[in-house]
Order: structure tokens, then sequence, then C-alpha cells
């Protein structure tokens, strides 16, 4: 039953979700993403940058909490680390 579980269910998810990142990688789409949800990102204190550490927090909390690195100050990286671990 796990091994199924495992196979069918979480497999596919995860590969599908950072091929799509990947992808989106090598074209350059992610700093056009952060350019483009700066705004948004703004309103709830954050700069474009953090929304890199939030999408791959969906993938992979611990993923998510160790991009926060790149983000510029200890009070930008704490809110996405919030965020991803619900």
């Amino acid at each position: 039953m796990t091994v199924t579980y495992l196979l069918g269910l979480l497999l596919p998810l995860v590969l599908g979700f950072y091929v799509a990142l990947s992808s989106s990688r090598i074209r350059g789409y992610l700093p056009r993403l952060a350019t483009l949800v700066d705004r948004l990102m703004t309103s709830i204190g954050l700069n474009g940058r953090a929304v890199i550490p939030v999408i791959l927090g969906f993938g992979c909390v611990q993923l998510g909490t160790i991009t926060t690195r790149i983000l510029g100050s200890q009070r930008s990286a704490l809110s996405p680390r919030r965020s991803s671990t619900l």
C-alpha cells in the first residue's frame, strides 16, 4: 500500500513540479516572475525575489527554507519560512 502510494501518487506530482520549475528556470522565466509579482509581494512586506522560495516551499518545505538565504534581510526571510510551514 505504501509503495503504491509513493509511486502512484507522490512521485508523479513531485517530478511534474520539478520538471516545470526547471524548464521555467532554463527559459529565464523565474527572474521575470519575480519582477511581475514584486508589487504584490511589496504589499505583504516582501520583495519580488521572495516568490522563488515560496514556490519552492510548495514542493519541499526544507528546500524552500534553505532558499530564503538569497533574500536580503533577516526580516524578509522570516515571512516565507513561516508561510511554507503552513
